[in-house]
């Protein structure tokens, strides 16, 4: 634990008491963060996004960016749920060694919310696996044509 020193109060010719029950600094980056800076870059590139524009999405610098990817800085919880925003994925995702995992269930979940989703789930299943990509290739065209990002 880190203490002040008593110092001597010039202006008012006092000497000030010890400050000792104060910790200072015992806030430290750990393996954890790390881990996570590591999802935040990976979902990042997975969208095709720069570390300039999650910065501008987040209102920081991507100097900020950067450190939270390199486990350099730690983010706080209002941190981490405004990138889960960005990203359109569950904080626990970004947080959670099997955050992909935990991704596709909430996707899969999104998914059969609807009768059509349940249907378009089960019927994908039954298909062999070249009509599944061919499915697969269709549906990431026809978000393009709509002008999504897939």
């Amino acid at each position: 634990m880190t203490t002040l020193l008593a110092r001597t109060d010039t202006k008012a010719g006092t000497i000030m008491n010890p400050i000792s029950a104060r910790k200072l600094g015992t806030k430290g980056v750990t393996p954890q963060d790390a881990a996570i800076g590591i999802r935040v870059r990976s979902f990042r590139k997975e969208r095709g996004m720069s570390q300039v524009a999650l910065a501008d999405a987040l209102g920081l610098t991507f100097q900020q960016v950067q450190k939270y990817e390199n486990g350099t800085n730690r983010m706080g919880a209002g941190r981490l749920m405004q990138i889960a925003a960005i990203f359109n994925v569950p904080a626990s995702a970004l947080m959670a060694p099997d955050g992909a995992a935990q991704l596709e269930q909430s996707l899969g979940d999104k998914m059969t919310t609807t009768t059509r989703g349940c249907k378009l789930a089960a019927d994908f299943i039954k298909l062999e696996f070249d009509a599944q990509m061919l499915l697969v290739n269709l549906a990431e065209w026809l978000v393009q044509v709509q002008g999504r990002k897939v």
